[in-house]
């Protein structure tokens, strides 16, 4: 018997722009990302083996206890995918503004959380079954990490979500952010700045990552009004954290140093992106800046025959004087997230 086969490839990933009015009720999906292979969305079911007397040495029957969902989208880092992350990481809107004197490109800045976090709606489209369509309410982002390595740069987006799931829905209409209107980036034209200055070229090797890990997770609780059996409290749970791993080549004791007096600086991590402005020679951009961060273990490794190289593991603190830790920068050719 001849069977009908279908193409991963085919598959879609589409995620509301806005943030979910109320968590769990879903929201208009209008933008679409090409994730890598490592993407996906599921919807796990709690359910127990119901022990009951019922004549049979087997089981008999089982009660679904619980609903939730989780997932991952992996993919080439862009501004406008960076963008969104940022939005929904944060829980609000980006400040945005023109970048001077350019009159089209825009940054987008963000420092503050918002409380509870946010959430946001998500479809996928599972290759080209007709009715393979699951719509997701009340998604959200466990924690955000940036890689950059030879290649493209990396971001990597772990999902929780409440479980609210509907099948067969239509399709959603939306436009792909890349690599259509946006170029990715690239490891090697990346840069760091300590201290608001940057290093030398070449000292920066490609290999860095970094982390963004707000402690949000889904809270197991009671008290759902409308009798459903979906996780409803999606909350912040712990202290949130920020670290990152660079290689540099070593060109002095500086980091040995601050690493034993505790010395704390800025650490801004720069993704640059290809010239958007000509006239003003402008390029995209994607920024992480820790505004109060030191290293916390700093091996020093020579390398036979080659570089004296430095591995350090940067972790960063609240700076009191402003009330955030970091600093996220965007910039592109859209004008508000």
């Amino acid at each position: 018997m001849a069977f009908t086969s279908y193409s991963g490839a085919t598959s879609r990933l589409y995620v509301s722009s806005a943030i979910e009015a109320t968590a769990g009720v879903v929201t208009t999906l209008n933008k679409s990302f090409y994730p890598n292979d490592g993407w996906d969305i599921k919807r796990p079911q709690a359910e127990e083996v119901d022990d009951v007397v019922s004549g049979y040495d087997d089981a008999f029957s089982r009660t679904v206890t619980g609903y939730s969902a989780e997932g991952n989208i992996s993919m080439p880092l862009h501004p406008d995918v960076a963008a969104w992350a940022f939005k929904m990481l944060f829980g609000a809107a980006p400040t945005s503004a023109l970048v001077s004197p350019s009159s089209t490109v825009y940054e987008h800045t963000q420092n503050a959380w918002t409380h509870p976090p946010a959430t946001f709606t998500a479809q996928v489209k599972r290759s080209t079954v007709a009715t393979y369509l699951e719509k997701y309410g009340g998604m959200g982002l466990k924690s955000l990490s940036i890689k950059s390595g030879k290649g493209k740069i990396g971001i990597d987006l772990p999902l929780v979500g409440m479980g609210v799931m509907t099948l067969g829905d239509a399709e959603a209409s939306a436009t792909p952010a890349a690599p259509v209107t946006e170029a990715y980036l690239i490891g090697v034209s990346s840069q760091l700045k300590i201290a608001g200055t940057l290093v030398n070229q070449g000292v920066l090797q490609m290999g860095w990552s970094l982390s963004i890990d707000p402690a949000h997770t889904l809270i197991d609780a009671a008290g759902a009004t409308d009798g459903t059996q979906q996780r409803f409290d999606f909350a912040p749970k712990g202290q949130r954290k920020y670290s990152a791993d660079v290689e540099l080549v070593v060109e002095s004791r500086a980091h040995l140093d601050d690493i034993i007096a505790q010395t704390y600086r800025t650490w801004e991590f720069l993704c640059n992106g290809p010239i958007i402005d000509t006239p003003n020679s402008i390029r995209s951009l994607v920024a992480i800046k820790f505004t109060k961060a030191r290293p916390i273990v700093a091996p020093e490794i020579p390398l036979a025959k080659g570089l004296f190289l430095q591995k350090l593991k940067i972790e960063a603190n609240v700076d009191t004087a402003t009330g955030y830790a970091i600093i996220t920068r965007v910039r592109n050719l859209t004008a508000s997230y």
